[in-house]
């Protein structure tokens, strides 16, 4: 259920306020065709992100969405910023080389991503995307834990 409410990616705004809601889009409103309870609203802000697993958003409003390995294409992270300020996504872009399980943002310009054997911490700059220099913080994870 979760992953069909993610593909495509819709960034919903909740508001609990008597049934309507009262939060809308940059565009101007809510999408109608997305199904949501009484007091919710969302709209599209990006089609076909994949399985999106986790997501998080910058101060400056970019989108950062951890993206799981589907059979023909690998996972990671995708970037994704509106650019036009119009509540969809213009640009976006991807990094990293396996699916990616988690994101958090440290101090709005540090990313860390965790993929199903590492962390990794990434520098975000103004542009859209992260720095050259990638740290691994732990490698050779295993899950499930073995029992030995």
């Amino acid at each position: 259920m979760i992953k069909r409410l993610l593909v495509p990616l819709a960034v919903a705004v909740a508001v609990a306020c008597g049934g309507k809601p009262s939060a809308t889009s940059a565009t101007g409103g809510c999408d109608e065709t997305l199904k949501l309870p009484d007091g919710f609203c969302a709209t599209v802000f990006a089609e076909s992100a994949g399985p999106v697993r986790e997501l998080v958003v910058r101060k400056n409003g970019d989108v950062i969405a951890g993206v799981l390995d589907q059979r023909r294409q690998p996972g990671g992270v995708l970037m994704l910023r509106d650019v036009d300020h119009d509540g969809h996504a213009d640009a976006e872009t991807r990094f990293g080389d396996a699916g990616v399980h988690g994101v958090a943002l440290a101090e709005d310009s540090v990313l860390y991503a965790s993929t199903g054997s590492a962390i990794i911490r990434y520098r975000m700059a103004e542009t859209l995307g992260p720095r050259k220099r990638v740290d691994t913080v732990v490698a050779g994870m295993v899950w499930p834990p073995r029992n030995n």
